[in-house]
């Protein structure tokens, strides 16, 4: 096959006729060009389309060859005004050969293309430093073990861990660690390194010589789900621990929703009685239910609102050998004043000898909004509540009280965000210290002081449950007439641990308190 510049003759077979009439055609000068040393490859400027809008064909299949016969076909299509692709260059044969370009990333070369500007396209490098970069090179793969992975684009081995990172800073820097797989091999590295808290064991007493009275205090963080999605969690409660008193915080149900989940628990838990409180100002918000075993005439426990309970509390002291298994004598909810209770987040139990207040704390929010609401109205209240209820039984005050007191209490204490966040700020630490302060025990460090990384939340987005990263959230308060044994009552606190063992799925794990009410346990 042959083309003629000037007619365009082709020979071709008769079938692709009709396919040359459709092709287009540019027509160019031959290309002239020539090479220099010390410059890129040019080229002449190739001559623009003719000006003729159309250009003829002339085709000549072998057949018609024989008898010199042609064929022509008019492209009727007019041929696009652009420059036409350029071949490839064809450097003249005078020309002198293109010096050597030394691989990438070295560091001679990194200085000189700072300091000098020079693109690798036209800074000659002699083979000197060819040579030299090349035993380099060498040496670096041959001193590397045996074991270790090389990256094969720096010939380097990869980082193992921070160590590492820091030695080859230099090498970065020249451009022979890449920065993307020395951040990889740090990160690699820090999660080697990510190793579980050791937890100070803090095992349960055995039953006290008494009357055993068993609370235990758990934010479920909506009802609904455990019971639909695992309800053998509270089942192996019940049954595992029988306590007297199961409060579950964060409910998140409503009013109209409690008959239905009461009918629902009743069959599961036939000796218990629900008593519930709900917010009224969100949907699926907050909530507290109590679920209290009942026998024998308290079984018909009444509730009363704040005003009447505080106007009838006087200490029963007839009663005061009712045994465990009993309901509470009232019922109440809230601290009495309205901001408070219609968000369903108290629940006060009556017993012979003492009060068991169970609260779900107002959190300080994202941003920590009701910072303010917590420090200045809620915790104010509540001091004002325990101490008016002290003044007449002892007290022992749980639940998810949404705060990490001691230092020893958070994780990661040292962190810079924790004095910003929500339970950890200082405000906060400082209001529950006073409460302390105020005639009440930590229930948990009163029996293991010294105890560490003990928490009873986890951070479920973060993963930390499996690295034991959390906070100790979940209390149980007790007046200080509580802790030691009081003789005339037979009545005080026997023990108290975290039961971070059942975390199903949730954020929180329940804790609990063993009070021991005197008599004896035959």
């Amino acid at each position: 096959m042959f083309v003629s510049r000037s007619s365009l003759r082709v020979r071709l077979p008769r079938a692709a006729v009709h396919c040359l009439a459709r092709v287009r055609w540019p027509v160019a000068s031959a290309y002239t060009t020539r090479f220099d040393s010390t410059s890129h490859i040019q080229s002449s400027p190739p001559l623009r389309i003719p000006a003729t809008p159309r250009t003829r064909v002339s085709v000549v299949s072998p057949a018609m060859a024989k008898d010199g016969g042609t064929q022509e076909l008019n492209a009727t299509k007019r041929t696009p005004r652009r420059w036409p692709k350029q071949p490839a260059p064809i450097p003249s044969t005078d020309s002198k050969p293109e010096a050597a370009v030394k691989p990438k990333g070295t560091a001679k070369r990194a200085r000189a293309t700072k300091n000098k500007g020079l693109s690798e396209s036209n800074s000659p490098v002699p083979d000197a430093l060819n040579e030299a970069e090349n035993n380099t090179l060498a040496n670096t793969a041959a001193s590397s073990k045996d074991d270790e992975p090389i990256d094969t684009t720096t010939n380097i081995p990869f980082l193992k861990n921070e160590e590492d990172a820091g030695t080859n800073k230099g090498k970065r820097k020249a451009g022979t660690v890449d920065a993307e797989t020395e951040a990889k091999a740090i990160k690699k590295s820090k999660a080697v390194e990510k190793c579980v808290l050791a937890r100070t064991p803090t095992p349960a007493k055995p039953p006290p010589p008494g009357i055993r009275f068993l609370a235990i205090s758990y934010n479920i963080n909506s009802l609904r789900s455990a019971v639909t999605k695992c309800p053998e969690v509270l089942t192996n409660i019940m049954k595992t621990h029988q306590p007297d008193v199961l409060c579950l915080q964060e409910h998140k149900l409503q009013e109209k929703d409690v008959p239905g989940m009461e009918n629902t628990l009743r069959e599961m838990f036939p000796q218990y009685k629900c008593h519930w409180t709900c917010s009224v100002t969100k949907k699926g918000y907050s909530g507290v239910v109590a679920l209290t075993k009942e026998s024998g005439a308290a079984k018909g426990a009444s509730q009363s609102t704040m005003v009447a309970f505080l106007e009838k509390a006087k200490p029963e002291k007839s009663q005061a050998a009712k045994i465990s298994g009993s309901g509470p004598l009232k019922v109440t909810f809230g601290l009495g004043k309205k901001d408070h209770d219609d968000e369903g987040r108290m629940i006060t139990l009556e017993y012979p000898t003492f009060y068991l207040v169970l609260a779900y704390v107002p959190n300080a929010g994202d941003g920590l909004k009701r910072l303010d609401y917590r420090i200045k109205s809620w915790e104010t209240d509540l001091a004002t509540y325990l101490k008016t209820l002290e003044s007449v039984k002892p007290v022992v005050y749980g639940g998810d009280l949404n705060v990490a007191h001691l230092d020893r209490d958070i994780w990661n204490v040292d962190a810079k965000h924790i004095s910003k966040s929500a339970g950890t700020t200082p405000e906060e630490r400082k209001a529950f210290g006073n409460l302390i302060a105020n005639s009440f025990v930590d229930t948990f460090r009163h029996f293991h002081p010294d105890a560490e990384n003990c928490y009873t939340y986890w951070s479920v987005r973060a993963g930390n449950k499996q690295w034991n990263r959390g906070l100790r959230l979940d209390y149980f308060l007790a007046s200080e007439t509580l802790i030691s044994n009081n003789l005339e009552r037979g009545l005080y606190v026997h023990d108290a641990w975290i039961m971070d063992d059942i975390v199903p799925g949730g954020d929180h794990c329940p804790v609990a308190v063993v009070l021991n009410l005197g008599g004896s346990s035959a």
